[in-house]
C-alpha cells in the first residue's frame, strides 16, 4: 500500500534548528506520477555523434543545437517528423585553401549560446589554429576572430560566456592526469588583450560562469566563476564549493608582479546546509541561473552533494555574493597584510601598488562561508543523486519554483520547491535505466526541457497535464503549476483553469459534477470457480487506493501504473458491487466500479481479467 504523501518526513530526521523555529526541508519518498508507456511518449531525436552530446537552444527561435567534439546537429522540435540534421560547417575552408590542405577536420572546443541576436557561439582548433565565430539564423559564420596559440585550452564541456568582444571561459583539472592543476582556472580571450589564471596546485572543477552586468557604475561589472575543489585536508569533506569573483576591467598587473594574470580575483565558499552540526553540502555540481531585471536581484540554484551521496539544492542571490565580497574579511596570510581595495574594481588595474598586487598573488579568501536564502535548510534535500539541474519559474506572477533534476540513472525529477516542502510531482524515464544524461536544455517559453545523451536528444513536455487524468481531483491534486482543470480535462494552466498548487485540495472542485466521468455500473457474469482480476488506475504514488465490497475495505494492491483485487475462486459470497476508491489529501472519490454475478451451470473454470488496456475502454470506470 502506497501511504498519503502527506505523510511527508524530513530526509534529515535528526535536523533540528536549534532555535525552535523553521522546520528542516521535507521531502515526499516518492515522485507522485510516474508515466509508463502508454502514459507519455517523448519525441526523440537520434543523431550518430561520437560520444558527446551537448546542447545549446536558440534564445529566439524554437531551434536546439546537439554538438560533440566532431559532430553538429540541429534540431527543429516544431518542424514535422522527428528530424536532426547535421550542420557541416566549414570552420577552416579559407585558410586549408591558402595553405592547399586537403584535410579541413577540425574539433569543436566551444559551443554556447551566441550574443546580440546571433543563436550561436562556436569554437573549432586544428592542429595550430583557433577560430571562433557566430553563426547567424542561417547558419552562416560572422564575426570570427582567430589565433595561432593556446588553441588547446579551450573544452566544450567547460563553461563560458561573451563579454563585449572578449570571450571567457575556465579550464578544469582532474587528479587523474588529464590537464595539469597549474593551468586551472578562469581564462579571457579579448581584441586587446588575453589574461591568464594565476595557477595552482588544486583540482579544480568548474560549472558556470556567470557575467554580473547591467550596474550602475559599468566599473564595477564583474564575473564570477562556480567550481568544486578538491580539499587537501584528508580529515575534513573531500570537496570545498567555491566561488570566485574577477573584475570585467582587470587588464593584468605589471611585469614585475601578474602581468597578463587576474588581479582582481577573490575566492569564497559556499555556505549550504547546517555547517555547525556538520551536516552540510560541500561538493558543488551543477548551477542554473534565473536572470533578474536588476542584477543584484538574479538568483543562482546550486546542486550539490555530500560525503554521503546525497543531493542538496541551495539558493543565492548576485546580491549575497557580492556583499560578501565587498564587505566581508579575509584571510590574511600575514598580518601586515593591508586589504586596501579589495571587492572593488579600478580603471586601470596596472596602476596598483606593487603592495596590493603582492596581495592579490596570494589569491585572498572569504574568511566567513557566503550564505543564501536559508542557507541552513537548503530548498531540497534528496537521498537521490542528481547531476544536472535547471529552474523555471511558472504563474503568472512566476511565483512558483518548479526543479528538474536529472537523475544518476537517467530519469528526470519534476519537483515543486517551496514552504518549506519539496514536492517530487513527477519521474520520467527519459533514456534506459543506467544511461548518464550528458546536457540539459530549458526552452521555459515553450515549457519544454530538452535532455540528451551520448546518442540522442529528448524532449519533455512540460504542461503534458493528461498524465494527471481526466477528473477535476486529480488534476488539481498534482500540483502542477503548469497544468490546471478547464470545466472538461486536465490542460495547459490558464487564468480561468482551477488550481491549488499550494496545498493540492481538491476543495477547489466542489462545483463541478461528479463522476461526469464515471458510466452506469454494469453488470458482469461469471463463471463459478473462475478467477476474476479486477484492475483500477493507479495514477498518484502518493494515494491510498481501497477496494469497497459490501461496505468491507481490502488494500488494492499496486501493479505498475494499475491496483488489482484478486478474487481467487468466484462464489456467491464474491457477487456484488466493487468500488475502487482513492483517497489523496484528505479528499476520496470512486475512480473504478463493477458489478459481479455468478453464471448459472457447471463452472468452467475460466480466468476473467476486468481490466482496464492503454487505448482500449473495457471497463465501466473513470479513465
Amino acid at each position: 500500500m502506497v501511504p498519503d504523501c502527506p505523510a511527508l518526513f524530513p530526509v534529515y530526521t535528526s535536523w533540528q534548528p536549534a532555535d525552535g523555529g523553521r522546520r528542516p526541508i521535507a521531502q515526499c519518498s516518492l515522485e507522485r506520477v510516474r508515466p509508463g508507456g502508454c502514459d507519455l511518449t517523448l519525441p526523440r531525436y537520434t543523431a550518430h555523434s561520437n560520444g558527446l552530446m551537448k546542447l545549446v537552444r536558440d534564445p529566439q527561435r524554437t531551434v536546439i543545437y546537439a554538438g560533440g567534439v566532431q559532430d553538429l546537429f540541429i534540431i527543429k522540435p516544431d518542424s514535422n517528423g522527428n528530424e536532426v540534421k547535421p550542420m557541416g560547417l566549414s570552420m577552416f575552408e579559407d585558410e586549408c585553401k591558402q595553405e592547399s590542405n586537403s584535410d579541413c577536420r577540425y574539433n569543436i572546443s566551444l559551443l554556447r549560446e551566441g550574443e546580440d541576436g546571433f543563436p550561436l557561439y562556436i569554437c573549432g582548433t586544428m592542429p595550430g589554429k583557433l577560430k571562433c565565430c557566430s553563426l547567424s539564423s542561417n547558419s552562416s559564420l560572422v564575426n570570427c576572430w582567430k589565433r595561432s596559440s593556446d588553441v588547446t585550452r579551450l573544452n566544450i564541456n567547460e563553461p563560458s560566456v561573451q563579454i563585449g568582444g572578449a570571450l571567457y571561459f575556465t579550464v578544469s583539472a582532474k587528479s587523474d592526469g588529464g590537464v595539469n592543476t597549474a593551468t586551472t582556472g578562469l581564462y579571457r580571450f579579448g581584441e586587446d588583450m588575453d589574461i591568464w589564471p594565476q595557477g595552482g596546485q588544486k583540482e579544480q572543477r568548474y560549472v558556470k560562469v556567470v557575467a554580473s552586468r547591467g550596474r550602475e557604475e559599468p566599473l564595477q561589472d564583474k564575473v564570477y566563476t562556480f567550481y568544486t575543489e578538491k580539499n587537501l585536508d584528508g580529515k575534513a569533506p573531500a570537496w570545498i564549493p567555491r566561488v570566485s569573483q574577477f573584475c570585467v576591467a582587470d587588464k593584468g598587473g605589471t611585469k614585475a608582479h601578474l602581468q597578463f594574470r587576474w588581479t582582481s580575483m577573490l575566492t569564497g565558499t559556499l555556505a549550504c546546509g547546517e555547517r555547525d552540526q556538520g551536516r552540510y553540502f560541500t561538493e558543488l555540481i551543477d548551477v542554473a541561473v534565473i536572470e533578474a531585471k536588476h542584477w543584484s536581484e538574479t538568483k543562482i540554484y546550486a546542486l550539490f552533494r555530500n560525503d554521503w551521496g546525497m543531493s542538496g539544492v541551495c539558493v543565492y542571490t548576485m546580491a549575497d555574493i557580492d556583499v560578501a565580497f565587498r564587505t566581508s574579511s579575509f584571510k590574511r596570510p600575514e598580518e601586515n597584510d593591508t586589504p586596501s581595495r579589495l571587492g572593488e574594481c579600478v580603471k586601470d588595474s596596472q596602476q596598483l601598488s606593487a603592495q596590493d598586487l603582492m596581495l592579490m598573488a596570494k589569491q585572498p579568501e572569504l574568511e566567513e562561508w557566503i550564505k543564501g536564502e536559508n542557507a541552513s535548510h537548503p530548498l531540497l534535500v534528496s537521498h537521490r543523486r542528481y547531476t544536472h539541474i535547471q529552474v523555471d519559474r511558472v504563474g503568472d506572477n512566476a511565483q512558483h519554483t518548479v526543479l528538474l533534476l536529472a537523475l544518476e540513472s537517467g530519469g528526470i525529477h519534476k519537483i515543486l520547491a517551496g514552504n518549506g516542502q519539496a514536492f517530487i510531482i513527477a519521474e520520467f524515464d527519459t533514456f534506459p535505466h543506467g544511461t548518464r544524461i550528458q546536457s540539459m536544455v530549458l526552452g521555459s517559453s515553450e515549457k519544454r526541457l530538452y535532455v540528451s545523451s551520448h546518442t540522442e536528444v529528448h524532449q519533455i513536455n512540460l504542461s503534458s497535464c493528461s498524465l494527471y487524468g481526466h477528473d477535476c481531483e486529480g488534476c488539481v491534486q498534482a500540483r502542477d503549476p503548469y497544468c490546471g482543470w478547464d470545466g472538461h480535462q486536465c490542460t495547459e494552466a490558464t487564468r480561468h483553469t482551477r488550481q491549488d498548487v499550494v496545498n493540492g485540495s481538491a476543495t477547489v472542485c466542489q462545483n463541478e459534477p461528479k463522476g461526469e466521468h464515471l458510466s452506469g455500473e454494469r453488470v458482469w457474469h461469471v463463471d463459478p470457480s473462475s478467477q476474476v482480476f479486477l484492475v483500477c488506475p493507479a495514477i498518484s504514488r502518493h494515494a491510498r487506493y481501497t477496494w469497497i465490497h459490501h461496505d468491507a475495505e481490502k488494500a488494492c494492491v499496486p501493479a505498475g501504473q494499475q491496483c488489482v483485487r484478486l478474487i481467487d475462486s468466484m462464489s456467491e459470497e464474491n457477487e456484488g458491487a466493487y468500488k475502487c476508491r482513492v483517497t489523496e489529501n484528505g479528499a476520496s472519490r470512486v475512480l473504478a466500479q463493477y458489478h459481479l454475478k455468478l453464471n448459472s451451470g457447471v463452472s468452467q473454470g475460466k480466468s476473467a481479467l476486468l481490466t482496464l488496456a492503454c487505448a482500449m475502454l473495457l471497463l465501466s470506470v473513470i479513465y
